[in-house]
């Protein structure tokens, strides 16, 4: 998938096919990371800080990011995510998290008909 931000950047995710394993645990572990579940927990116990869900979409970022073209049509080739943390225009970067979000959102969905296909 590519988008083209407000002020121009195209950027290029990595689809749900083309995360491997490993992509997905360390989007899952950034996601966990801080969080304390007892056995017996019912779901309303389970707290959900801001660091979670921001260090979840920093870390899925950094995963799904494929490439990027600045306005002038120069490629990126440094850091990804450095670069998109980089940009003045905050929608451009509202446009990329829109992306993160919505993979983060497909990947639960796929989970949970997985999961309900497992016996």
């Amino acid at each position: 998938m590519t988008i083209t931000t407000p002020s121009g950047y195209q950027v290029t995710f990595k689809g749900q096919d083309e995360l491997t394993y490993g992509d997905r645990r360390a989007i899952q572990r950034a996601m966990m990371s801080g969080m304390s579940i007892k056995a017996g927990a019912k779901q309303e116990d389970i707290a959900i800080t801001g660091d979670m869900v921001f260090s979840g979409q920093d870390e899925a970022l950094k995963v799904i990011l494929k490439s990027i073209i600045r306005p002038d049509g120069t490629q990126v080739s440094g850091n990804l995510y450095d670069e998109v943390m980089s940009w003045k225009n905050q929608k451009d970067g509202d446009a990329v998290f829109e992306v993160v979000n919505k993979s983060l959102n497909e990947g639960d969905e796929k989970k949970e008909l997985s999961s309900q296909s497992v016996a």
